[in-house]
Parts: structure tokens; C-alpha cells; sequence
């Protein structure tokens, strides 16, 4: 009963995973600009932690399941960092905004510089 369950647990998680890279790529095909695109590819990064950990359920040792566990915390604190900065990349390098983008912060930082804290008293 308790190996049912495990292998049900496993196929939710892959399928679910696999369900959201699905929806992250087709998020990097239907938005026009870099910025939407990273908002795309946003669930890709939950789904390929969804599909690792699902797999571990189905490695028989344990230095298995923690290399597959590892790689699970590996992509999830990397792949939002290098995200931002392709997104920070592709902006500087002069790709366009799309038309639906009505504030840029970014250009705002860019021309004076990131805002500072204020301390009472200080002007």
C-alpha cells in the first residue's frame, strides 16, 4: 500500500512538473519581449524541481536521492538569479520594451542612478 502511494506521489510530481516546463515554454513563445519571456519561464524553474524531487521517490539507494535532491537546490537557487540577469542583459543591450509596457523603472534608475535611503535630519 505504502509503495502505491509512493508511486502515485512520484507521478504527480513529474507530470505536474512537467505540466508547468510545458506552460514556461510556451510563455517563452507567446510573449514578445524579454521581460514577459523571464515572467514565462518563471514556472519552468518549479517544474524541474517538481520532476527532480518526483524522481527521487524512485531512486532505490540514498546517494541517489541526494544528488538528485542537491541538484534540486542547485537549480533552485540559480536559475532565478540567471534569469534576472539575462533579463537585465538583454535590457542594456538595447532590446525593446513591448508596447503594453507602461512604466519603465529601470530607464529611471539608469539615468539617476539606483534611489538611496534618507536619513532623518539629512537632505
Amino acid at each position: 500500500m505504502i509503495r502505491v502511494i509512493g508511486n502515485v506521489v512520484e507521478a504527480i510530481l513529474i507530470l505536474g512538473g512537467s505540466a508547468l516546463v510545458l506552460l514556461g515554454s510556451i510563455g517563452l513563445h507567446r510573449f514578445s519581449d524579454v521581460p514577459s519571456r523571464a515572467q514565462g519561464a518563471a514556472p519552468a524553474t518549479l517544474g524541474v524541481v517538481m520532476i527532480l524531487i518526483g524522481s527521487t521517490l524512485s531512486v532505490p539507494n540514498a546517494s541517489g536521492a541526494v544528488k538528485l535532491l542537491l541538484a534540486a537546490a542547485f537549480v533552485l537557487l540559480t536559475l532565478p538569479i540567471g534569469i534576472h540577469m539575462g533579463v537585465r542583459a538583454g535590457y542594456l543591450g538595447g532590446t525593446q520594451l513591448s508596447e503594453r509596457a507602461k512604466v519603465d523603472e529601470f530607464a529611471d534608475d539608469l539615468m539617476n542612478g539606483p534611489p538611496t535611503a534618507q536619513i532623518d535630519g539629512e537632505e
